[in-house]
């Protein structure tokens, strides 16, 4: 493993147990588990390629894998929404309007090659184009899981809120993407957006639970942002 994941000792940490459980969920759908080594490494190859991801990397999958792994008694299809969670961003180009397309591409051809199930492909691309309007149906359980913990850090503690805040401005700002005054707007009009909506969070424990913190750092950082 440590051929394989170059960035942080934490990053590290997410791709074992991420490699293990894999090791776990292929087969119990028919795949192939000879195969995950290989396939396993491309998919962590790919969070690690490119321009650096201040956010968007295996940490932050780490944290979505954490929360759909507690969640998990609720969902309909744990294996294709794991596989979601798991690539949703596994191409990510701040800016790009293609990135849940490309991500759902690149899962689904390394979930052929495991020999994982069409209909658990079909899913799990499903559920990671939610990720782009990060809107789904009331009934859609697994869609709503996938959403709520992408945005789970939201409410972490402030320091870690923060940090996931600077993280944003980093890929888009920092990187050069785009400039100071169009990151403030475009970020604030987001936050507005979360924030006027009737709940942030879909399912009913996931709310009671995060709701309230979340909506605490999201105002701070909208107050930051337009001041």
């Amino acid at each position: 493993m440590s051929e394989e994941v170059k960035g942080s000792p934490q990053e590290t940490v997410v791709a074992e147990r991420l490699r293990t459980q894999w090791n776990t969920l292929v087969p119990s759908v028919g795949g192939k588990p000879s195969l995950v080594s290989e396939e396993f490494a491309k998919f962590v190859n790919q969070y690690q390629s490119g321009e650096r991801r201040s956010y968007h990397n295996l940490v932050h999958i780490g944290k979505v894998d954490e929360m759909l792994s507690k969640y998990s008694y609720l969902a309909r299809n744990f294996v294709a929404l794991k596989f979601a969670g798991d690539g949703h961003d596994v191409i990510y180009v701040p800016g790009s309007e293609t990135n849940e397309e490309d991500s759902a591409n690149f899962m689904k051809e390394i979930m052929t090659k495991l020999g994982i199930p069409d209909s658990v492909i079909a899913e799990t691309g499903r559920i990671i184009l939610i990720t782009k309007e990060h809107k789904t149906t009331d009934d859609d359980v697994d869609g709503k899981l996938m959403i709520d913990a992408d945005f789970a850090i939201f409410a972490s503690p402030k320091a870690d809120y923060d940090a996931y805040a600077q993280g944003i401005w980093q890929e888009y700002v920092g990187s050069g993407k785009v400039s100071e005054e169009a990151f403030r707007k475009g970020r604030g009009n987001l936050i507005k957006g979360w924030l006027g909506q009737d709940r942030i969070f879909l399912v009913n424990e996931i709310r009671q639970e995060l709701e309230p913190m979340a909506k605490q750092n999201l105002e701070r950082e909208l107050l930051r942002l337009t001041s």
